[in-house]
């Protein structure tokens, strides 16, 4: 008797950045905003692009595009913040576009060992193909605990 692997649903947002797709599961997104202002920040990592003040609670935002090769994003009022958390750390993602939310079967993500280099293999969890379109899967955990952002989480910096 053969076993059939048994199918684990879950929840993720998509979203772009330049023309790279990424998902997110969806327990992990606090909410999608736009038109923030954002406090720059200066002698910090290019990543670390300021501080949003979200209803009171100082939010780091992260642009993690020169990562993909691609020109810091130009933040103004299109500019859209996937709202990120993880064991009670927040994060404010900039992104050029939020898309759907649809259900994956855990079991479709496949490792990203070997695949990607550089900065945003810290970031990434895995990779998805749906049709036609290939998705870089990210998590809030990665992004908070990264080398590049660790420093501010454990300080008195934010």
């Amino acid at each position: 008797m053969t076993s059939v692997k048994e199918q684990v649903l879950e929840k993720f947002i998509f979203f772009t950045i330049g023309e790279v797709n990424f998902g997110v599961p969806i327990k992990e997104v606090m909410e999608v905003l736009e038109n923030l202002d954002v406090t720059p920040l200066f002698k910090v990592v290019p990543v670390l692009r300021g501080l949003i003040n979200l209803r009171g609670k100082v939010v780091p935002c992260m642009d993690i595009s020169t990562y993909l090769g691609l020109a810091a994003r130009g933040l103004n009022e299109n500019t859209k913040f996937v709202m990120l958390q993880s064991g009670g750390s927040e994060i404010a993602l900039c992104v050029d576009s939020v898309s759907k939310m649809k259900e994956v079967d855990n079991a479709l993500i496949q490792t990203n060992e070997g695949v990607l280099n550089g900065p945003i293999s810290e970031y990434a969890t895995g990779i998805l193909q749906l049709q036609k379109q290939t998705l870089l899967m990210i998590s809030a955990k990665n992004l908070v605990e990264s080398s590049d952002l660790k420093e501010y989480f454990s300080s008195e910096v934010l």
